[in-house]
Protein backbone atom coordinates (compact mmCIF):
# COMPACT_ATOMS: atom_id res chain seq x y z
CA UNK A 1 0.00 0.00 0.00
CA UNK A 2 0.96 3.56 -0.90
CA UNK A 3 1.90 6.23 1.59
CA UNK A 4 2.65 9.93 0.82
CA UNK A 5 5.47 9.91 2.81
CA UNK A 6 7.10 7.59 0.12
CA UNK A 7 9.37 9.37 -2.28
CA UNK A 8 10.40 7.99 -5.59
CA UNK A 9 13.61 9.37 -7.00
CA UNK A 10 13.99 9.19 -10.67
CA UNK A 11 18.08 8.35 -11.04
CA UNK A 12 19.85 7.72 -14.43
CA UNK A 13 21.96 4.30 -14.92
CA UNK A 14 24.24 3.91 -17.53
CA UNK A 15 24.27 1.20 -19.24
CA UNK A 16 26.81 1.56 -22.04
CA UNK A 17 30.01 3.97 -22.37
CA UNK A 18 28.63 6.43 -24.74
CA UNK A 19 26.59 9.64 -24.29
CA UNK A 20 24.36 9.57 -26.91
CA UNK A 21 20.59 8.78 -25.20
CA UNK A 22 21.44 11.28 -22.75
CA UNK A 23 22.26 14.01 -24.93
CA UNK A 24 19.60 12.95 -27.76
CA UNK A 25 16.29 14.84 -28.12
CA UNK A 26 13.34 12.61 -28.68
CA UNK A 27 10.86 14.69 -30.20
CA UNK A 28 8.34 12.05 -30.80
CA UNK A 29 7.51 12.24 -27.32
CA UNK A 30 6.03 15.80 -26.40
CA UNK A 31 6.47 14.63 -22.28
CA UNK A 32 9.60 14.01 -23.03
CA UNK A 33 10.31 17.81 -24.03
CA UNK A 34 8.75 18.85 -21.86
CA UNK A 35 10.85 17.42 -19.35
CA UNK A 36 13.93 18.42 -20.84
CA UNK A 37 13.21 22.01 -21.29
CA UNK A 38 12.35 21.70 -17.05
CA UNK A 39 15.63 19.83 -16.94
CA UNK A 40 17.57 22.68 -18.61
CA UNK A 41 15.73 25.46 -17.12
CA UNK A 42 13.78 26.89 -19.71
CA UNK A 43 11.17 27.64 -17.82
CA UNK A 44 12.66 29.51 -14.89
CA UNK A 45 13.02 32.78 -15.25
CA UNK A 46 15.52 34.87 -13.16
CA UNK A 47 15.48 39.34 -12.63
CA UNK A 48 18.90 39.61 -13.77
CA UNK A 49 20.61 41.69 -15.90
CA UNK A 50 22.98 40.96 -18.54
CA UNK A 51 25.91 43.16 -19.12
CA UNK A 52 25.97 45.73 -21.77
CA UNK A 53 28.75 47.90 -21.21
CA UNK A 54 32.45 47.84 -19.42
CA UNK A 55 35.06 49.90 -18.43
CA UNK A 56 39.11 48.95 -17.63
CA UNK A 57 41.77 50.27 -16.74
CA UNK A 58 44.69 48.75 -17.21
CA UNK A 59 48.64 49.13 -17.20
CA UNK A 60 50.73 47.80 -20.43
CA UNK A 61 54.43 46.35 -19.11
CA UNK A 62 56.45 45.84 -22.04
CA UNK A 63 59.16 43.03 -22.12
CA UNK A 64 62.30 44.89 -22.47
CA UNK A 65 65.07 42.26 -21.16
CA UNK A 66 65.79 38.55 -21.94
CA UNK A 67 68.13 36.11 -20.34
CA UNK A 68 69.69 32.97 -21.70
CA UNK A 69 69.86 30.50 -19.66
CA UNK A 70 68.84 29.81 -15.64
CA UNK A 71 68.39 32.65 -13.56
CA UNK A 72 70.41 31.53 -10.81
CA UNK A 73 74.23 32.52 -10.88
CA UNK A 74 73.90 35.11 -14.10
CA UNK A 75 75.97 38.55 -14.45
CA UNK A 76 74.83 42.12 -16.53
CA UNK A 77 76.80 40.67 -19.45
CA UNK A 78 74.28 37.89 -19.93
CA UNK A 79 71.32 39.83 -19.86
CA UNK A 80 70.05 41.28 -23.36
CA UNK A 81 67.60 43.96 -24.77
CA UNK A 82 64.79 42.18 -26.28
CA UNK A 83 62.24 43.66 -28.46
CA UNK A 84 59.33 42.21 -30.79
CA UNK A 85 60.81 42.27 -33.74
CA UNK A 86 62.51 38.79 -32.94
CA UNK A 87 60.36 36.37 -32.24
CA UNK A 88 60.73 35.00 -29.18
CA UNK A 89 60.60 31.09 -30.01
CA UNK A 90 63.80 32.18 -32.68
CA UNK A 91 65.72 33.91 -30.28
CA UNK A 92 65.46 30.97 -27.35
CA UNK A 93 65.67 28.00 -30.07
CA UNK A 94 68.64 29.71 -32.30
CA UNK A 95 71.66 27.53 -31.54
CA UNK A 96 74.35 29.80 -30.67
CA UNK A 97 77.07 28.25 -33.03
CA UNK A 98 80.71 29.95 -33.99
CA UNK A 99 80.27 30.07 -37.76
CA UNK A 100 83.91 28.44 -38.80
CA UNK A 101 82.26 25.33 -36.41
CA UNK A 102 79.48 25.03 -38.56
CA UNK A 103 81.59 25.01 -41.86
CA UNK A 104 83.94 22.44 -40.68
CA UNK A 105 80.71 20.31 -39.66
CA UNK A 106 78.59 21.28 -42.87
CA UNK A 107 80.50 20.84 -45.75
CA UNK A 108 77.82 21.66 -48.38
CA UNK A 109 76.71 24.95 -46.09
CA UNK A 110 80.49 26.18 -46.82
CA UNK A 111 80.39 25.48 -50.32
CA UNK A 112 77.36 27.24 -50.54
CA UNK A 113 79.03 30.49 -48.81
CA UNK A 114 82.22 30.39 -51.41
CA UNK A 115 79.65 30.39 -54.45
CA UNK A 116 77.25 33.44 -52.67
CA UNK A 117 80.58 35.41 -52.06
CA UNK A 118 81.57 34.66 -56.16
CA UNK A 119 77.85 35.75 -56.69
CA UNK A 120 78.28 39.26 -54.72
CA UNK A 121 81.55 40.06 -56.25
CA UNK A 122 79.50 40.61 -59.53
CA UNK A 123 80.25 38.73 -62.81
CA UNK A 124 83.35 40.55 -64.45
CA UNK A 125 85.23 40.41 -61.16
CA UNK A 126 84.19 37.41 -59.87
CA UNK A 127 85.66 35.76 -63.57
CA UNK A 128 88.61 37.84 -63.03
CA UNK A 129 89.64 36.34 -59.41
CA UNK A 130 88.35 33.14 -59.53
CA UNK A 131 92.02 31.16 -59.73
CA UNK A 132 93.61 33.13 -57.58
CA UNK A 133 90.96 32.40 -55.20
CA UNK A 134 90.96 29.17 -55.90
CA UNK A 135 94.30 29.02 -55.04
CA UNK A 136 94.57 29.71 -51.20
CA UNK A 137 91.08 28.97 -50.59
CA UNK A 138 89.33 26.17 -52.39
CA UNK A 139 87.93 22.72 -50.90
CA UNK A 140 90.64 20.75 -50.08
CA UNK A 141 90.72 16.68 -51.39
CA UNK A 142 89.94 14.28 -48.78
CA UNK A 143 92.52 12.49 -46.99
CA UNK A 144 92.57 8.95 -46.53
CA UNK A 145 92.04 9.03 -42.53
CA UNK A 146 89.36 11.66 -43.29
CA UNK A 147 87.55 9.44 -46.15
CA UNK A 148 87.80 6.19 -43.58
CA UNK A 149 85.38 7.85 -41.42
CA UNK A 150 82.73 9.69 -43.91
CA UNK A 151 79.79 8.28 -45.43
CA UNK A 152 80.01 7.43 -48.84
CA UNK A 153 77.61 10.50 -50.05
CA UNK A 154 79.18 12.83 -48.46
CA UNK A 155 82.75 12.06 -49.64
CA UNK A 156 81.42 12.00 -53.39
CA UNK A 157 80.05 15.57 -52.68
CA UNK A 158 83.88 16.76 -51.15
CA UNK A 159 85.26 14.56 -54.28
CA UNK A 160 83.47 16.68 -56.63
CA UNK A 161 83.75 20.17 -54.79
CA UNK A 162 87.42 19.71 -54.55
CA UNK A 163 89.70 21.91 -55.99
CA UNK A 164 86.68 23.37 -57.84
CA UNK A 165 84.48 25.69 -55.38
CA UNK A 166 85.81 27.97 -52.24
CA UNK A 167 85.65 27.24 -48.91
CA UNK A 168 83.85 29.39 -47.20
CA UNK A 169 85.73 28.18 -43.76
CA UNK A 170 89.09 29.95 -45.53
CA UNK A 171 87.41 32.86 -46.87
CA UNK A 172 86.04 33.60 -42.93
CA UNK A 173 89.58 32.79 -41.78
CA UNK A 174 91.06 35.31 -43.85
CA UNK A 175 88.59 38.04 -43.47
CA UNK A 176 87.05 37.76 -40.35
CA UNK A 177 89.75 39.57 -38.01
CA UNK A 178 90.69 41.94 -40.50
CA UNK A 179 88.96 45.20 -41.69
CA UNK A 180 86.83 44.38 -45.06
CA UNK A 181 89.86 46.65 -46.96
CA UNK A 182 92.40 44.62 -45.14
CA UNK A 183 90.61 41.26 -46.30
CA UNK A 184 90.36 42.57 -49.58
CA UNK A 185 94.13 42.69 -50.03
CA UNK A 186 95.23 39.36 -48.16
CA UNK A 187 92.42 37.59 -50.47
CA UNK A 188 94.47 39.00 -53.51
CA UNK A 189 92.45 41.49 -54.90
CA UNK A 190 94.63 43.54 -57.04
CA UNK A 191 94.15 47.81 -56.03
CA UNK A 192 91.46 48.84 -58.37
CA UNK A 193 89.01 46.13 -57.11
CA UNK A 194 89.78 46.43 -53.35
CA UNK A 195 86.97 48.63 -53.09
CA UNK A 196 84.62 46.77 -54.81
CA UNK A 197 85.76 43.70 -52.87
CA UNK A 198 85.71 45.07 -49.74
CA UNK A 199 81.78 45.62 -50.04
CA UNK A 200 80.85 42.29 -51.07
CA UNK A 201 83.37 41.08 -48.06
CA UNK A 202 81.29 43.34 -45.69
CA UNK A 203 77.67 41.92 -47.40
CA UNK A 204 79.45 38.30 -47.01
CA UNK A 205 80.24 38.93 -43.23
CA UNK A 206 77.00 40.65 -42.54
CA UNK A 207 75.16 37.19 -44.51
CA UNK A 208 77.03 34.59 -42.25
CA UNK A 209 76.06 36.33 -38.90
CA UNK A 210 72.85 36.18 -40.26
CA UNK A 211 72.59 32.52 -41.83
CA UNK A 212 75.44 30.79 -40.37
CA UNK A 213 76.61 31.86 -36.70
CA UNK A 214 78.20 33.87 -34.67
CA UNK A 215 81.42 35.53 -36.53
CA UNK A 216 83.47 36.28 -33.22
CA UNK A 217 83.76 33.95 -30.41
CA UNK A 218 80.07 32.13 -29.74
CA UNK A 219 78.85 33.09 -26.23
CA UNK A 220 79.46 31.23 -23.59
CA UNK A 221 75.95 31.41 -21.75
CA UNK A 222 72.77 29.67 -24.18
CA UNK A 223 69.72 28.74 -23.49
CA UNK A 224 69.90 24.91 -24.16
CA UNK A 225 70.78 22.62 -21.00
CA UNK A 226 72.37 19.84 -22.27
CA UNK A 227 72.24 18.42 -18.48
CA UNK A 228 68.38 18.43 -19.30
CA UNK A 229 68.07 18.77 -22.63
CA UNK A 230 65.32 21.18 -22.34
CA UNK A 231 65.40 25.07 -22.62
CA UNK A 232 65.48 27.41 -19.91
CA UNK A 233 65.28 31.56 -20.11
CA UNK A 234 63.87 34.43 -18.25
CA UNK A 235 62.50 38.05 -19.61
CA UNK A 236 61.81 41.01 -17.18
CA UNK A 237 59.33 43.32 -17.59
CA UNK A 238 59.04 47.11 -15.71
CA UNK A 239 56.61 47.20 -12.84
CA UNK A 240 54.99 50.10 -10.64
CA UNK A 241 55.35 47.92 -7.46
CA UNK A 242 59.22 46.81 -7.72
CA UNK A 243 61.93 47.58 -10.12
CA UNK A 244 60.49 44.86 -12.62
CA UNK A 245 58.94 41.68 -13.39
CA UNK A 246 60.62 38.66 -14.19
CA UNK A 247 59.22 35.48 -15.90
CA UNK A 248 61.18 32.52 -15.50
CA UNK A 249 60.89 29.33 -18.21
CA UNK A 250 62.38 26.60 -16.55
CA UNK A 251 61.40 23.74 -18.32
CA UNK A 252 60.84 24.52 -21.89
CA UNK A 253 60.77 21.34 -24.05
CA UNK A 254 60.82 23.11 -27.41
CA UNK A 255 58.52 23.00 -30.29
CA UNK A 256 56.11 25.76 -29.09
CA UNK A 257 56.40 28.47 -26.66
CA UNK A 258 53.36 30.18 -24.63
CA UNK A 259 52.41 32.23 -22.02
CA UNK A 260 51.98 28.79 -19.85
CA UNK A 261 55.64 27.80 -20.24
CA UNK A 262 56.56 30.83 -17.75
CA UNK A 263 56.41 31.43 -13.90
CA UNK A 264 56.55 34.64 -12.01
CA UNK A 265 59.73 34.72 -9.50
CA UNK A 266 58.79 36.82 -6.08
CA UNK A 267 61.64 39.10 -5.72
CA UNK A 268 63.92 38.39 -8.63
CA UNK A 269 64.94 40.63 -11.21
CA UNK A 270 67.66 41.01 -14.21
CA UNK A 271 70.77 42.98 -13.44
CA UNK A 272 70.81 46.21 -15.91
CA UNK A 273 68.37 49.13 -15.99
CA UNK A 274 65.14 48.38 -18.08
CA UNK A 275 64.70 50.73 -20.87
CA UNK A 276 61.02 50.66 -21.78
CA UNK A 277 58.60 52.05 -18.74
CA UNK A 278 55.19 50.64 -18.33
CA UNK A 279 51.85 52.71 -20.06
CA UNK A 280 48.38 52.91 -18.90
CA UNK A 281 45.80 52.66 -21.05
CA UNK A 282 41.61 52.55 -20.74
CA UNK A 283 39.29 51.08 -22.63
CA UNK A 284 35.10 51.06 -23.09
CA UNK A 285 33.43 48.80 -25.01
CA UNK A 286 30.38 46.21 -25.10
CA UNK A 287 31.19 42.60 -23.59
CA UNK A 288 30.30 39.57 -25.41
CA UNK A 289 29.45 36.03 -24.93
CA UNK A 290 31.90 33.17 -24.69
CA UNK A 291 32.15 31.85 -27.44
CA UNK A 292 34.79 28.77 -28.99
CA UNK A 293 34.94 25.97 -31.20
CA UNK A 294 32.09 23.28 -29.77
CA UNK A 295 30.31 25.41 -27.75
CA UNK A 296 26.67 24.18 -27.36
CA UNK A 297 23.78 26.96 -28.13
CA UNK A 298 21.97 28.73 -25.36
CA UNK A 299 19.19 27.87 -26.06
CA UNK A 300 17.42 24.07 -25.86
CA UNK A 301 15.83 24.06 -29.45
CA UNK A 302 18.69 26.12 -31.44
CA UNK A 303 19.67 24.51 -33.97
CA UNK A 304 23.57 23.21 -32.98
CA UNK A 305 26.67 23.64 -35.69
CA UNK A 306 27.71 20.67 -37.65
CA UNK A 307 30.95 20.67 -35.53
CA UNK A 308 28.98 20.13 -32.42
CA UNK A 309 28.30 16.24 -31.79
CA UNK A 310 28.11 15.79 -27.28
CA UNK A 311 27.33 12.07 -28.83
CA UNK A 312 30.68 11.83 -30.19
CA UNK A 313 32.28 11.78 -26.55
CA UNK A 314 33.26 8.70 -24.94
CA UNK A 315 32.98 8.81 -21.42
CA UNK A 316 33.43 6.21 -19.05
CA UNK A 317 32.14 5.69 -15.51
CA UNK A 318 35.57 6.77 -14.27
CA UNK A 319 36.22 9.15 -17.00
CA UNK A 320 35.30 12.27 -14.62
CA UNK A 321 37.70 14.81 -16.47
CA UNK A 322 35.58 14.93 -19.79
CA UNK A 323 32.07 14.96 -17.74
CA UNK A 324 33.09 17.91 -15.75
CA UNK A 325 34.23 19.45 -18.88
CA UNK A 326 30.98 18.42 -20.97
CA UNK A 327 28.66 19.76 -17.91
CA UNK A 328 30.62 23.02 -18.02
CA UNK A 329 30.13 23.43 -21.43
CA UNK A 330 26.38 22.38 -21.25
CA UNK A 331 25.44 24.40 -17.94
CA UNK A 332 27.90 27.60 -17.35
CA UNK A 333 28.81 27.81 -20.82
CA UNK A 334 26.59 30.83 -21.39
CA UNK A 335 27.22 32.68 -18.46
CA UNK A 336 31.14 34.04 -19.15
CA UNK A 337 31.70 37.17 -21.25
CA UNK A 338 34.64 38.03 -22.82
CA UNK A 339 35.91 42.29 -22.94
CA UNK A 340 38.73 42.53 -25.61
CA UNK A 341 41.96 44.29 -24.97
CA UNK A 342 43.64 45.52 -27.75
CA UNK A 343 47.51 44.95 -26.82
CA UNK A 344 50.64 44.44 -28.48
CA UNK A 345 52.69 41.00 -28.01
CA UNK A 346 55.20 41.19 -25.47
CA UNK A 347 53.57 42.83 -22.59
CA UNK A 348 52.76 41.94 -19.51
CA UNK A 349 49.26 43.41 -18.93
CA UNK A 350 47.91 44.42 -15.03
CA UNK A 351 44.35 45.01 -14.90
CA UNK A 352 43.34 47.83 -12.06
CA UNK A 353 39.83 47.99 -12.30
CA UNK A 354 36.72 47.02 -14.55
CA UNK A 355 33.33 48.17 -13.98
CA UNK A 356 30.41 46.45 -15.62
CA UNK A 357 26.97 47.82 -16.22
CA UNK A 358 23.86 45.51 -17.00
CA UNK A 359 20.79 46.34 -18.47
CA UNK A 360 19.29 47.56 -15.35
CA UNK A 361 21.87 50.67 -15.64
CA UNK A 362 23.16 48.96 -12.34
CA UNK A 363 27.30 49.47 -12.43
CA UNK A 364 29.31 46.79 -10.65
CA UNK A 365 32.97 46.97 -9.80
CA UNK A 366 34.79 43.75 -10.51
CA UNK A 367 38.21 42.68 -9.39
CA UNK A 368 40.68 42.30 -12.11
CA UNK A 369 42.16 39.05 -10.39
CA UNK A 370 40.34 36.61 -8.62
CA UNK A 371 41.57 36.30 -4.81
CA UNK A 372 41.93 33.40 -2.45
CA UNK A 373 40.67 29.89 -3.70
CA UNK A 374 38.36 31.27 -6.33
CA UNK A 375 38.33 29.89 -9.72
CA UNK A 376 40.31 31.32 -12.21
CA UNK A 377 41.89 30.50 -15.57
CA UNK A 378 45.10 32.17 -17.86
CA UNK A 379 47.33 32.87 -14.61
CA UNK A 380 50.54 32.96 -14.53
CA UNK A 381 51.95 30.85 -11.51
CA UNK A 382 54.15 32.49 -8.82
CA UNK A 383 57.63 30.52 -8.83
CA UNK A 384 56.47 26.87 -8.72
CA UNK A 385 55.96 27.36 -4.53
CA UNK A 386 53.10 25.69 -3.23
CA UNK A 387 50.82 28.18 -1.43
CA UNK A 388 51.58 31.19 -3.02
CA UNK A 389 49.03 33.32 -4.91
CA UNK A 390 49.41 33.11 -8.37
CA UNK A 391 50.30 36.23 -10.60
CA UNK A 392 47.60 38.69 -11.54
CA UNK A 393 49.09 39.66 -14.76
CA UNK A 394 48.03 38.78 -18.18
CA UNK A 395 50.98 37.70 -20.34
CA UNK A 396 50.60 37.93 -23.98
CA UNK A 397 53.83 36.35 -25.36
CA UNK A 398 55.29 37.04 -28.75
CA UNK A 399 55.65 33.81 -29.76
CA UNK A 400 54.97 32.15 -33.25
CA UNK A 401 51.55 30.82 -34.52
CA UNK A 402 52.51 28.87 -37.06
CA UNK A 403 55.98 27.76 -38.99
CA UNK A 404 57.34 25.18 -40.70
CA UNK A 405 59.83 22.76 -39.58
CA UNK A 406 62.13 20.72 -42.06
CA UNK A 407 63.14 17.21 -41.55
CA UNK A 408 65.13 15.71 -38.53
CA UNK A 409 68.44 16.80 -38.77
CA UNK A 410 69.49 15.33 -35.51
CA UNK A 411 67.77 12.85 -33.83
CA UNK A 412 68.62 11.13 -30.45
CA UNK A 413 66.91 8.48 -28.17
CA UNK A 414 67.49 8.27 -24.45
CA UNK A 415 66.31 5.14 -23.44
CA UNK A 416 66.55 2.18 -20.22
CA UNK A 417 67.60 -1.24 -21.05
CA UNK A 418 66.42 -2.61 -17.93
CA UNK A 419 67.58 -6.41 -19.08
CA UNK A 420 71.02 -5.03 -19.05
CA UNK A 421 70.17 -1.97 -16.34
CA UNK A 422 71.98 0.44 -18.61
CA UNK A 423 70.53 3.71 -20.17
CA UNK A 424 71.19 4.52 -23.69
CA UNK A 425 71.58 7.46 -25.82
CA UNK A 426 71.29 5.76 -29.09
CA UNK A 427 72.17 8.43 -32.16
CA UNK A 428 69.41 7.41 -34.92
CA UNK A 429 70.09 10.05 -37.29
CA UNK A 430 72.72 12.45 -37.34
CA UNK A 431 73.66 15.33 -40.02
CA UNK A 432 76.11 13.88 -42.37
CA UNK A 433 79.45 16.23 -43.58
CA UNK A 434 77.33 17.16 -46.38
CA UNK A 435 74.79 18.70 -44.71
CA UNK A 436 72.05 15.97 -45.23
CA UNK A 437 70.18 13.75 -42.48
CA UNK A 438 72.54 10.09 -42.33
CA UNK A 439 70.60 7.72 -40.76
CA UNK A 440 72.86 5.74 -38.13
CA UNK A 441 71.80 2.51 -38.23
CA UNK A 442 71.70 1.78 -42.32
CA UNK A 443 75.60 3.33 -41.87
CA UNK A 444 76.22 0.25 -39.25
CA UNK A 445 74.99 -2.34 -41.18
CA UNK A 446 76.44 -1.30 -44.14
CA UNK A 447 80.04 -0.87 -42.15
CA UNK A 448 79.20 -4.66 -40.80
CA UNK A 449 78.67 -5.89 -44.92
CA UNK A 450 81.80 -4.17 -46.07
CA UNK A 451 84.39 -5.83 -42.70
CA UNK A 452 86.17 -9.03 -42.87
CA UNK A 453 87.39 -9.21 -39.45
CA UNK A 454 85.37 -10.45 -36.33
CA UNK A 455 84.96 -13.86 -37.82
CA UNK A 456 82.59 -15.78 -35.71
CA UNK A 457 84.15 -18.51 -33.49
CA UNK A 458 84.33 -22.04 -35.56
CA UNK A 459 81.75 -24.99 -35.79
CA UNK A 460 81.28 -26.04 -32.43
CA UNK A 461 83.17 -24.45 -30.31
CA UNK A 462 82.25 -22.66 -26.93
CA UNK A 463 83.94 -18.83 -26.08
CA UNK A 464 83.47 -17.70 -22.90
CA UNK A 465 82.89 -13.48 -22.44
CA UNK A 466 82.55 -11.46 -19.71
CA UNK A 467 80.00 -9.58 -21.34
CA UNK A 468 78.75 -9.44 -24.93
CA UNK A 469 79.66 -5.70 -25.43
CA UNK A 470 81.71 -5.98 -28.63
CA UNK A 471 79.65 -8.50 -30.48
CA UNK A 472 75.75 -7.09 -29.97
CA UNK A 473 76.45 -3.21 -29.52
CA UNK A 474 76.21 -0.89 -32.06
CA UNK A 475 78.47 1.57 -32.39
CA UNK A 476 75.56 4.38 -32.47
CA UNK A 477 74.30 2.84 -28.88
CA UNK A 478 76.09 5.36 -26.56
CA UNK A 479 76.26 3.68 -23.33
CA UNK A 480 74.63 6.71 -19.86
CA UNK A 481 76.53 4.76 -16.96
CA UNK A 482 75.50 6.20 -13.49
CA UNK A 483 77.50 8.13 -10.86
CA UNK A 484 77.04 7.67 -7.39
CA UNK A 485 75.85 11.33 -5.99
CA UNK A 486 78.59 13.83 -4.73
CA UNK A 487 78.53 14.19 -1.04
CA UNK A 488 75.48 16.11 0.59
CA UNK A 489 73.88 15.59 -2.47
CA UNK A 490 70.41 13.22 -3.67
CA UNK A 491 70.93 13.75 -7.42
CA UNK A 492 72.33 11.00 -9.54
CA UNK A 493 73.60 11.50 -12.63
CA UNK A 494 74.40 9.80 -16.10
CA UNK A 495 77.51 10.35 -17.33
CA UNK A 496 77.99 9.45 -21.39
CA UNK A 497 80.17 6.82 -21.62
CA UNK A 498 82.51 7.45 -25.27
CA UNK A 499 85.92 6.20 -25.12
CA UNK A 500 86.24 5.44 -28.87
CA UNK A 501 85.23 8.79 -29.86
CA UNK A 502 82.24 7.12 -31.53
CA UNK A 503 79.18 10.21 -31.19
CA UNK A 504 78.91 11.59 -34.50
CA UNK A 505 76.29 14.48 -33.65
CA UNK A 506 76.00 17.78 -31.69
CA UNK A 507 73.36 17.01 -28.79
CA UNK A 508 75.84 14.28 -27.34
CA UNK A 509 78.37 16.59 -28.10
CA UNK A 510 77.93 19.46 -25.71
CA UNK A 511 79.81 18.76 -22.62
CA UNK A 512 78.74 21.83 -21.12
CA UNK A 513 81.51 22.87 -18.07
CA UNK A 514 82.45 19.62 -17.39
CA UNK A 515 84.45 17.37 -19.77
CA UNK A 516 81.48 15.27 -20.55
CA UNK A 517 78.27 15.18 -21.04
CA UNK A 518 75.70 14.44 -17.69
CA UNK A 519 72.25 13.68 -17.77
CA UNK A 520 69.91 14.31 -14.67
CA UNK A 521 68.68 10.69 -13.93
CA UNK A 522 65.25 11.63 -13.73
CA UNK A 523 65.41 13.35 -17.20
CA UNK A 524 65.16 9.16 -18.74
CA UNK A 525 61.26 8.08 -17.39
CA UNK A 526 60.63 4.53 -18.15
CA UNK A 527 58.60 5.72 -21.48
CA UNK A 528 62.29 7.61 -22.79
CA UNK A 529 62.77 10.69 -24.13
CA UNK A 530 63.62 11.88 -28.07
CA UNK A 531 65.40 15.11 -28.76
CA UNK A 532 65.22 16.31 -32.16
CA UNK A 533 67.04 19.03 -34.43
CA UNK A 534 65.10 20.73 -36.85
CA UNK A 535 65.88 23.28 -39.35
CA UNK A 536 62.31 26.12 -39.18
CA UNK A 537 61.65 28.65 -41.19
CA UNK A 538 58.58 31.52 -40.29
CA UNK A 539 57.40 35.11 -41.21
CA UNK A 540 56.97 37.15 -38.75
CA UNK A 541 54.59 39.94 -38.13
CA UNK A 542 56.39 42.78 -40.02
CA UNK A 543 56.59 40.46 -42.83
CA UNK A 544 60.19 39.53 -42.24
CA UNK A 545 61.73 35.88 -42.48
CA UNK A 546 63.49 33.81 -39.70
CA UNK A 547 65.13 31.03 -40.37
CA UNK A 548 66.95 28.67 -37.26
CA UNK A 549 67.67 25.33 -35.78
CA UNK A 550 65.80 24.42 -32.99
CA UNK A 551 65.63 21.59 -30.47
CA UNK A 552 62.99 19.59 -29.32
CA UNK A 553 62.16 16.94 -26.97
CA UNK A 554 59.24 14.92 -26.81
CA UNK A 555 58.56 11.11 -25.29
CA UNK A 556 59.60 8.03 -26.77
CA UNK A 557 58.23 4.44 -27.39
CA UNK A 558 59.32 3.08 -24.56
CA UNK A 559 61.97 0.44 -23.29
CA UNK A 560 64.99 -0.91 -25.54
CA UNK A 561 67.17 -4.00 -25.67
CA UNK A 562 70.31 -3.99 -27.09
CA UNK A 563 71.20 -7.46 -26.46
CA UNK A 564 73.90 -6.79 -23.97
CA UNK A 565 74.63 -9.92 -21.88
CA UNK A 566 77.20 -10.56 -18.76
CA UNK A 567 78.54 -14.00 -17.69
CA UNK A 568 77.65 -15.31 -21.28
CA UNK A 569 78.84 -18.77 -23.28
CA UNK A 570 78.41 -18.52 -26.89
CA UNK A 571 78.53 -21.58 -28.73
CA UNK A 572 78.88 -21.57 -32.55
CA UNK A 573 76.28 -23.07 -34.57
CA UNK A 574 77.17 -26.65 -36.29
Amino acid sequence: MGSITTWARLEPHSRAADMEAGLEMRVHDPLWMLARQWQFGEFQGEDTGSPVWTTANAVENPISRYLPGPLDGHVSDDVQDYSVAVPLECLVERERTAADVVFATNRRLAVEAGLYFLRLLGAALARNSRASLLAAHAVDVLSASERAVMDPESARFLDLMAGRALDGAKLLATARDRSTTDAAVALGFQQQDVAEAAAAIDTWLKWCRRTVGEIAPAPARSAWNPERMEYSCAIAAPNDVSDQTVLVAREYAGGHLDWFSFDAVSGASLKGNLSQRPRSFSVATLPTSLNFRGLPAGRLWEFEDAQVRFGAIEAGPTDLARLLLVEFLTQYGNDFFTIPLNVEAGVLVNIEQVTITNTFGDVTPASPGAAGNEWRIFSLSNDGAVGTPPSSALFLPPVLGQHLAGATLEQVDLVRDEMANIAWAIEQVVMSRSGAPLNRHEQYQARRQRESGDRPPSAGSATYRLDTWQSTRPEYWIPLVPEPPAPGESVTHLVCYDPEDQIQGQLLSEKGAGARLYLFDEEIPRSGSQVRRVAQYTRWYDGRTYAWIGREKQPARGQASSGLRYDAVEVAPE
